[in-house]
């Protein structure tokens, strides 16, 4: 019987082992590519890094003006997903520990929405940027992203058996205002569903192609997503400094997740227990 399962642990690692390096793979290739120039990418199959980087990386930078593209993604991720998390949190609060009318209309409305494809609603939603006047504005891309479906479902289910109600009766006792009871006393206990959605809300926005598309005309204003897309033509023959772009694009994902996985984990699968 020991045997038996020294062999299945055998087998089983073995297997995640070849997972793994189809999965790690294609990022490690990206990442020795971005390290040759075009003419070494062709000559042969390169596994160690080459010394081609900053020069293509200064390419990336100072010639398809690649910094911009950075500022304006941190800028809309960070924003979005600060006012995301800030709405929502109080939105899944009030769902979970409000009565009110309509409160099931609301919430089975929620529910749906989350059903709805976002192309489907994709012309409504541009002509009513346009008649705001937000069309080729990054308010396009930070004000609408408030209005997370999935996110207001998520931290009201966490808040449901995560908030116990009797300690909201206690602050409302001692005479602690609703805003005092939501950020002294709600916070603390939903931090980890806010974490996790916080992380999850930051690279939605980071990797976000379609809106920016149809909604930002203005060059200057291009997120990392379509600039990458303009390098195409700019760097048609330049394989290298495309590919550097794309490295320098995936790294702000690869270290939020490298550092903060544990915490996302722990968001998803406490959240995943509570509700």
């Amino acid at each position: 019987m020991e045997q038996s399962n020294r062999v299945y642990s055998f087998i089983m690692y073995i297997f995640l082992a070849v997972c793994s390096v189809i999965a790690i793979g294609p990022f490690y290739l990206m990442i020795i590519m971005s390290t040759y120039d075009s003419n070494a990418l062709f000559s042969d199959l390169h596994l160690l890094p080459g010394n081609n980087f900053m020069i293509n990386l200064k390419d990336v930078f100072l010639n398809a003006g690649f910094g911009r593209f950075y500022f304006n993604s941190i800028y809309i991720a960070v924003l979005s997903t600060a006012l995301t998390v800030f709405v929502c949190a109080m939105c899944g609060y009030a769902l979970a520990k409000f009565d009110f009318k309509l409160k099931k209309t609301a919430y089975y409305a929620i529910l749906i929405t989350m059903m709805l494809p976002t192309q489907l609603g994709l012309i409504a939603f541009v002509t009513e940027m346009n008649v705001i006047g937000w069309t080729d504005s990054h308010l396009s891309l930070i004000i609408p992203a408030a209005a997370n479906a999935f996110a207001v479902y998520w931290i009201r289910q966490y808040t449901v058996q995560g908030v116990p109600t009797e300690i909201l009766e206690s602050g409302r006792m001692d005479g602690c205002t609703e805003g005092g009871i939501f950020f002294k006393l709600v916070i603390p206990f939903i931090k980890p569903a806010l974490g996790s959605q916080a992380l999850l809300c930051f690279m939605a926005a980071w990797n976000s192609y379609l809106l920016p598309l149809v909604l930002i005309s203005d060059p200057k204003k291009y997120t990392v997503t379509l600039g990458l897309s303009t390098l195409d033509a700019l760097y048609r023959a330049n394989y290298g400094a495309r590919i550097a772009a794309l490295v320098i694009g995936t790294i702000p994902m690869f270290c939020i997740f490298l550092v903060f996985s544990k915490s996302l984990i722990q968001g998803i699968t406490a959240g995943s227990v509570k509700g």
